[in-house]
């Protein structure tokens, strides 16, 4: 079988890139995930861009007076972070952690044929975790970037990664 490879950028938002205290962490991420993302256009490899939105109504409202906002669709920093260089207009919106909970993510892999996702972007300990469990449900190749990887909890970060990989999924530094 032919491979054919997706590149997943996963919650580079503002509203939650402001949030992590090492700034410099955040901007080195940014610029590999560029990097990435240029090589990747340079290879013909689809791209997509995923944004976490917060729904329901008390969700919201939580979100709005204890978290200034964050992650509330149509809020100043609710977009992906302009210092992103997007290279697509494929993008979709979710409202869970797992990716895959849009169908638009899923039609995207059927479209583009993907069968080996690499993965990039943030919380590692969180979306980016539930993404890369729902890839392999999807018996995607499941590769992600680590060097393209933060998370608000390294620790347990580092902790999920052991997980992932018991169960199938690759680390490479680079794309």
């Amino acid at each position: 079988m032919t491979t054919r490879t997706g590149l997943m950028v996963i919650d580079v938002q503002t509203c939650y890139l402001e949030k992590y205290k090492d700034q410099k962490m955040v901007e080195d991420c940014i610029n590999t995930i560029n990097s990435y993302t240029s090589t990747a256009h340079k290879k013909n490899i689809p791209i997509i861009y995923i944004e976490h939105e917060f729904k329901g109504f008390f969700t919201r409202l939580f979100m709005q007076l204890c978290q200034g906002g964050m992650g509330i669709n149509g809020s100043k920093k609710f977009p992906t972070d302009n210092r992103i260089n997007i290279l697509t207009y494929d993008m979709a919106l979710k409202s869970e952690g797992n990716s895959f909970s849009s169908s638009k993510v899923l039609k995207w892999i059927k479209d583009h044929k993907i069968n080996e996702l690499l993965i990039c972007g943030q919380d590692g300990a969180h979306c980016v975790n539930s993404t890369a469990i729902g890839a392999l449900e999807l018996k995607l190749k499941t590769v992600l970037l680590e060097n393209a990887i933060i998370s608000t909890n390294m620790n347990k970060w580092c902790k999920k990664k052991e997980s992932l990989i018991n169960s199938g999924a690759e680390f490479k530094p680079d794309i």
